[in-house]
C-alpha cells in the first residue's frame, strides 16, 4: 500500500518537476503537521484542560481576555433576567390554573346545590370532569414549555459561570488566531526545507487525526511548556534525558484533545506543497464516457477555475 502511494505521488510530481529535475531521482517528503503544531514553542502556553491559550499568547491578549469578560458579564446578566422572569412566569401559570380549578369547583358545587333542590337526580359529572381534565391539560403543556425554556437558559448560564472562571484563558475564537500563526510558521518552516531538500512533493502525514475535546477538567502535563523554562540540562544518554524525551513522545503523539479548537485546515490537508491537481481533468474524461452535454461539461470546469475552489 505503502508503495503504491509512492508511486502516485511521484506520478503527481512528474506534472511540475523542471527537465532539469526530472534527469535526477524525484524525492517526495512527508511531515507530520499536527505532531510539529504540538511542538511549537506557542504551544506553551495552551492550557491543556480546555485546549485554549492563556492571554500571553497574543500581544494583546490580555485586552482580548479583559473584552470577553465585559461581554460574559453582559450575558450573564441578561441570562440571570430572563431566568428569574421565566420563574415568575411559572408561578403565574400555577397560580392561574388553581384559580381557574377553584371557580371550576365552585361551578360544581353550585350545580349540586341546586340539583338538591330539584326533584329530578343530581346533574351528571362528566361535564366537569371533562372541563377539569382539558384544565389540567392545558396547565400541563404550559408548565413543560416554560420548564423546557427554562432549563436551556439555566443551561447557558452555568456554562457561562463555567467560562467566567476561566480568567485567563483567550476565547475560542482568539485560540483559533494563535493556531493559524503557529500553522503559519510551521508551513513557511516547510517551504525552506522543501526548497532545501529539493523535494518535488511533500505530503502531510497526520490527515486522519480527529481531535477529541478537552475534558475540561484536571491539566494534563504540558513538556512544552516545562522545556521552554528549563532548558534540558539532562546529560546525552541519561535517565533524565530519555524521560524528558518519553514526556515529549506522549505529548506529540497522544489524542492530541489540546489541537481541538483549531479550525484551520491546513491542520489536516493532505498536500503541504507540490504536485497537480488533476481532479478538473479527471471529472472531464468521466463527462466524455457518459456523453455528458457539453455546456453542462463547461460550467463544472468553470467551476474549478474560480476562486470557489482556491
Amino acid at each position: 500500500m505503502i508503495v503504491r502511494l509512492m508511486m502516485v505521488l511521484f506520478v503527481l510530481a512528474a506534472g511540475f518537476v523542471s527537465p532539469a529535475m526530472a534527469e535526477q531521482a524525484l524525492q517526495v517528503g512527508h511531515c507530520n503537521i499536527a505532531m510539529a503544531v504540538m511542538l511549537h514553542p506557542l504551544m506553551a502556553k495552551i492550557d491543556t484542560a480546555t485546549g485554549r491559550f492563556r492571554s500571553n499568547a497574543l500581544p494583546n491578549g490580555a485586552t482580548l481576555v479583559g473584552q470577553a469578560a465585559v461581554e460574559l458579564d453582559e450575558q450573564r446578566k441578561e441570562l440571570i433576567k430572563q431566568t428569574s422572569d421565566l420563574r415568575q412566569e411559572l408561578a403565574k401559570v400555577n397560580q392561574e390554573f388553581i384559580s381557574k380549578l377553584h371557580e371550576l369547583n365552585r361551578e360544581r358545587d353550585k350545580a349540586v346545590k341546586a340539583g338538591q333542590n330539584q326533584p329530578s337526580p343530581a346533574p351528571s359529572t362528566d361535564e366537569y370532569s371533562n372541563k377539569r381534565r382539558s384544565l389540567e391539560h392545558e396547565h400541563r403543556q404550559k408548565i413543560i414549555t416554560i420548564r423546557e425554556r427554562l432549563a436551556a437558559r439555566e443551561g447557558e448560564l452555568e456554562k457561562l459561570n463555567v467560562e467566567a472562571r476561566l480568567t485567563d484563558l483567550l476565547p475560542v475564537t482568539d485560540t483559533e488566531r494563535v493556531f493559524k500563526l503557529i500553522l503559519d510558521d510551521i508551513y513557511e518552516a516547510a517551504n525552506i526545507v522543501i526548497e532545501r531538500e529539493k523535494l518535488a512533493f511533500t505530503f502531510n502525514s497526520a490527515t486522519t487525526y480527529r481531535f477529541a475535546m478537552p475534558s475540561g477538567q484536571a491539566a494534563t502535563e504540558n513538556p512544552i511548556a516545562g522545556l521552554l523554562s528549563q532548558p534540558p540540562a539532562a546529560k546525552s544518554g541519561s535517565d533524565q534525558e530519555f524521560a524528558a524525551m518519553s514526556r515529549l513522545y506522549r505529548w506529540a503523539t497522544g489524542e492530541k484533545a489540546q489541537l481541538y479548537h483549531c479550525d484551520d485546515a491546513r491542520l489536516s490537508q493532505f498536500v503541504v506543497k507540490g504536485g497537480k491537481d488533476i481532479t478538473a481533468e479527471v471529472v472531464s474524461e468521466v463527462y466524455k464516457k457518459h456523453q455528458v452535454p457539453s455546456g453542462a461539461c463547461d460550467l463544472v470546469q468553470k467551476l474549478f477555475r474560480t476562486q470557489l475552489m482556491k
